[in-house]
């Protein structure tokens, strides 16, 4: 996988959206055909106690010109290095569809 293990943060997350002052970070995996995007629309429903944290997968939205991860694991293991900055705050993970997939994958892990 072209997405070393050091890949920081900034690079998996995408438009990191806040009302207030959050005490929960909702971290939103995209299904296999989107990117970060996706969860751009829920920003008017943000309560002020959370944190929308949109992933930003390689081979979508602003890391389209990664190439597309082929192995799950590797996937989820350079994820789980890239978003550790992330789980500083309580969170939450939400997937969609093939998201849902790497969310599961991730929680086993953390």
């Amino acid at each position: 996988m072209s997405t070393a293990d050091s890949t920081p943060a900034v690079d998996w997350v995408s438009a990191r959206f806040t009302v207030g002052n959050p005490r929960l970070r909702l971290i939103c995996l995209p299904p296999a055909g989107s990117g970060a995007g996706a969860f751009h629309a829920w920003r008017p429903y943000v309560p002020e106690h959370l944190e929308l944290v949109p992933v930003e997968l390689p081979g979508r939205g602003s890391r389209i010109d990664e190439p597309v991860p082929d192995d799950l694991d590797a996937l989820v293991e350079a994820l789980l290095h890239g978003l550790e900055p992330e789980l500083n705050l309580p969170y939450a993970l939400f997937g969609h569809s093939f998201g849902a997939v790497v969310a599961y994958e991730l929680a086993l892990r953390i």
